[in-house]
């Protein structure tokens, strides 16, 4: 699993691809790698679905990034 992050939103998080991150959502914490995809607008997040994981995270959901 990872993380789907526009650039700008890493820089503003001063974090590198790859960088691992903690998410915060719905009650649960997960560290997954950071992955800059440019074609996600400023202050959307992209996870895939179905990896292991990452089972059982309904989307759409608001959640909050931590670097670690």
């Amino acid at each position: 699993p990872y993380l789907a992050l526009n650039a700008a939103d890493c820089v503003e998080l001063q974090v590198e691809e790859g960088a691992t991150i903690e998410l915060l959502i719905a009650g649960l914490t997960i560290r997954v790698p950071v992955s800059i995809r440019p074609d996600l607008p400023k202050g959307v997040a992209g996870l895939p679905a179905g990896l292991p994981g990452l089972q059982g995270i309904q989307l759409p959901v608001w959640s909050g990034v931590k670097r670690i």
